[in-house]
């Protein structure tokens, strides 16, 4: 059985050498990395809604990244998050809860599942990178399905307008309200899973 640990590790030189193979394939047919880093995500990871979506998120976060991070490093943690999501399907149709609560059920995978990933994800970014962008972002390398009639300007509007995601500052320095973005970006993901697999009637 895998270890838990084991979870948050994936095999960075396996899955950039995959990369490498779609980058030759796709070299001279004028796409820019962005393209090519889409299109590989999708084609060949099944990650994210269309290869066209990938690029604006893509472009939208990479204005964020840290100097020492990369944009195949942005798309790696996209695929992680995806390895965590197939775990953590398999623990929840396992794991029973006394009654219908949906907090008690998003609370505990939440802590179980996705605090050191959330550790791990803001790595990736500078510190100017807003909570609702994080939230927003965690919806996205979670989601369950890719979703028909995705648009990211709708998206991200959603997220910022969410009276549940926090920004708060005390002078100027950020107080961390990671649980709270957690909860504003994975809630209703957590949520829709638990009561599919219990048949909860909505």
């Amino acid at each position: 059985m895998e270890k838990f640990d084991d979870l948050y590790k994936i095999n960075r030189e396996r899955f950039l050498d995959n990369y490498r193979v779609t980058e030759n394939i796709l070299k001279g047919t004028e796409k820019n990395k962005v393209k090519i880093i889409a299109q590989w995500l999708v084609d060949n990871q099944s990650v994210g809604p269309s290869q066209e979506s990938n690029i604006e998120i893509i472009n939208y976060y990479s204005k964020y990244l840290k100097k020492d991070k990369t944009l195949l490093d942005f798309a790696l943690e996209w695929i992680r998050a995806q390895k965590i999501r197939s775990r953590y399907m398999l623990d929840l149709i396992k794991t029973h809860f006394p009654s219908d609560n949906s907090n008690l059920v998003i609370d505990y995978f939440i802590s179980s599942f996705f605090i050191k990933y959330n550790k791990i994800l803001r790595d990736l970014f500078k510190d100017t990178i807003q909570e609702y962008e994080l939230s927003a972002l965690l919806e996205i390398i979670f989601a369950s399905e890719r979703e028909q009639n995705f648009i990211f300007e709708n998206h991200m509007e959603k997220h910022k307008n969410n009276p549940q995601c926090p920004t708060l500052f005390k002078g100027s320095e950020r107080i961390d309200t990671s649980i709270l973005t957690l909860r504003s970006g994975l809630a209703n993901i957590i949520k829709r899973d638990y009561e599919s697999r219990v048949k909860i009637p909505p």
